[in-house]
Order: C-alpha cells, then sequence, then structure tokens
C-alpha cells in the first residue's frame, strides 16, 4: 500500500512583478510523485498573470515549477494564484504593477569648467519592482565622463549618478542620454574650460593714511555656476583688505577695496 501523495505547498518567486516580467512558481508535494508523476492543475483569479492550466511534477521528483507572466496593467493588482490536486489545494499572491518606464533625466548644474562634476538623476514613472532596473548612460563626446549604467533600487522612483568634465580648451555642449525598455531621455550639460585667476591689479598704486585703493581680480575666463571665490591677503598691518572676494557667475572679474591704516 503507497502513502497517498499530495500537495503541500506553492510559493512564487518574486511576488511583485510589473508588465512583462515573470515569476517562478514552485508546487511542492508532500511525498515524491509516484511512478507516471503528478499532474497539478494551476489557475488564477485574475487576467492580469497568466499561468500554465497545469504542471507536472516528474515521477520520484517531489516538486515542479512553472512561469507566471505578467499582463499589462493599470494600477497595482493582486493576484491569486492556485494549484491543485488530489483534493488539496494551495495558493500564493503575486502583485502585478505597471509598467515601470523611464520618465526623466536632469543634471545640475548644468554647466560646469574642466575637473568638476555635475550629479544627474534618473526619474522613472513609478517604483521599481524587485531586482531594481538597470538604466544605461552614454554621452557622445570626451569632454565627459558618464558611468555606462545606473541601477534604481527596488522600490524607488530615481537614482543619481555623476558626470565628470576632463580638460577643454572649447566650450563643447555635451548631451548624455539614459535609455530603459526603448525609452530614452537627455539632458545636456556645457562643458568650460577651467576658469583661473589671470591677474590683480589695485588703483591708485600710492595712497596715504585714510584713502582706499580700489583692487580688481580678474579670471581666465567666466566664473562657473556659483561663482568663483578668491583668497586676498597682504603681508602689512599697513593696509586692510577682505579675506576673500567671489567673482559672481558669468563675470570675469571682481573689485574690492584696500584702506590705508594709520
Amino acid at each position: 500500500v503507497s502513502l497517498l501523495t499530495i500537495l503541500s505547498g506553492l510559493s512564487c518567486s518574486p511576488s511583485s512583478i510589473s508588465y512583462v516580467q515573470t515569476a517562478t512558481c514552485t508546487v511542492s508535494l508532500s511525498i515524491s510523485a509516484p511512478t507516471g508523476g503528478l499532474a497539478v492543475s494551476i489557475s488564477d483569479n485574475s487576467a492580469a498573470l497568466t499561468v500554465p492550466s497545469s504542471v507536472t511534477v516528474a515521477a520520484g521528483a517531489s516538486s515542479a515549477t512553472f512561469s507566471a507572466s505578467a499582463a499589462s496593467v493599470t494600477a497595482n493588482t493582486s493576484v491569486t494564484v492556485t494549484a491543485s490536486s488530489n483534493g488539496t489545494s494551495k495558493t500564493s499572491t503575486i502583485v502585478v504593477s505597471p509598467l515601470t518606464i523611464l520618465s526623466g533625466l536632469s543634471c545640475s548644474p548644468s554647466s560646469i569648467s574642466s575637473g568638476q562634476t555635475a550629479t544627474c538623476t534618473v526619474s522613472l514613472s513609478g517604483a521599481v519592482p524587485t531586482g531594481g532596473l538597470a538604466v544605461s548612460i552614454s554621452d557622445n563626446s570626451a569632454a565627459l565622463t558618464v558611468p555606462s549604467s545606473v541601477t534604481v533600487a527596488a522600490g524607488a522612483a530615481s537614482a543619481t549618478f555623476s558626470s565628470s568634465s576632463a580638460s577643454v580648451s572649447d566650450i563643447p555642449s555635451v548631451p548624455i542620454t539614459a535609455s530603459s525598455d526603448g525609452t530614452s531621455k537627455t539632458s545636456t550639460i556645457v562643458v568650460s574650460p577651467l576658469t583661473i585667476l589671470s591677474g590683480l591689479s589695485c588703483s591708485p598704486s600710492s595712497i596715504s593714511t585714510g584713502q582706499t585703493a580700489t583692487c580688481t581680480v580678474s579670471l581666465s575666463g567666466a566664473a562657473p555656476t556659483g561663482g568663483l571665490a578668491v583668497s586676498i591677503s597682504d603681508n602689512s598691518a599697513a593696509l586692510t583688505v577682505p579675506s576673500s572676494v567671489t567673482v559672481a557667475a558669468g563675470a570675469s572679474s571682481a573689485t574690492f577695496s584696500a584702506s590705508a591704516a594709520s
């Protein structure tokens, strides 16, 4: 007399998938399947998921797997998958989410100088399901270095990456492209030559006690976004100068006052 082989369990992994993704489900038996195997009926309660009508556990085996494929949905849909055999049923739940697509790419600041870095953000239409989502990244110029991809973590709707500028002699406008599942988004970063301090002049060059000279710091080009702070100092108590002066973004010079002491 043989023991009755009964269905002991049904599990599906991952338990949350998006359109066109697939979960693997496993039916488990209490003991090994008899000669000829054991057919287990499979069903679900929603068109959001496609499963086979049955799966056969091979003779001598105690489990078998099948695939559950997600269809297109407009909202998160909880689907119950049911396995039945010899009067016993087991269930497992899979949540089917709408297709998560790439919805945007932005980089800040949008203008950087040689050696500086911008932070770029890829945005999705919704939270990423289990497993995360890899987004391909590219640009069309050696003036900018970006990673080949960035992964949006499971449950998140965005991810960031760095764009680093190389040394340039002109001012290229570099488009960055993010791509995923046939959708692409772009953002442009302007890379400028490194802005360096090119000069300092003070006028008049001779002043008396209580008088003030106006000094001008000059740059090799326009200051980048955020401006450029220039440190100021002197070697005598006979003159008072500020500790720094900031050249405003887009400007190539700034002035400060140097006051003569008593």
